[in-house]
């Protein structure tokens, strides 16, 4: 899935760039970087995003994630867990790198180049509800549970880039959100059997 992931952020990116190299149309812009800007300001706005990540994330697990049973994408998720390092160093790693992968990827999509672009058609809140409903509905191979705990992190994180213009927020509250949730659950993890 991290694969897919990835695969599909950079091939939707390249589109967009090489269209912006055809049209000669200021590439930075369109992905979004033109509000760009690291500061404390920013800094401190992504600890915000990603804390409200990591509460919404928790309040998904503990309330709405138990009204869906076990479903196929939970088997998915244990057949992905089997793939992951059995030590913290090296699972600490994977994690970084899968975290930072989404963060930037992700974030540039759908903040940087949808969010930032449809705020000139519709009202800036509509604009962040549809870009992290979007967000939620290429999370597809989550299954609906999936997508819709997606959708209510995807929404988050365009409210706080439409609050700020600034998309260091969502990158850097999607990347510590996502590293603090997959910490939350290393230890089941590192140690499977004695923590059932």
């Amino acid at each position: 899935m991290l694969l897919f992931s990835t695969c599909k952020m950079l091939f939707a990116i390249a589109i967009v760039i090489v269209a912006c190299l055809v049209s000669k149309i200021n590439l930075l812009c369109t992905l979004g970087f033109s509000g760009f800007s690291l500061n404390w300001q920013g800094l401190g706005f992504g600890f915000v995003a990603a804390v409200g990540f990591v509460v919404i994330y928790l309040l998904w697990q503990v309330s709405v994630l138990r009204i869906f049973k076990k479903s196929q994408s939970d088997e998915n998720k244990s057949d992905l867990i089997d793939l992951l390092p059995k030590q913290w160093l090296p699972l600490v790693g994977v994690f970084l790198i899968i975290s930072l992968e989404a963060g930037l990827l992700e974030e540039i999509f759908f903040r940087g180049i949808i969010q930032s672009h449809m705020d000139v058609f519709f009202a800036t809140s509509w604009v962040a509800v549809a870009s992290g409903v979007l967000f939620g509905i290429a999370h597809f191979y989550q299954g609906l549970a999936g997508v819709i705990g997606t959708s209510a992190l995807g929404v988050w994180l365009g409210l706080m880039f439409a609050m700020t213009g600034n998309l260091l927020v969502p990158i850097l509250g999607h990347f510590l959100g996502d590293f603090c949730c997959m910490m939350l659950g290393a230890r089941y993890i590192i140690q499977p059997e004695t923590n059932k």
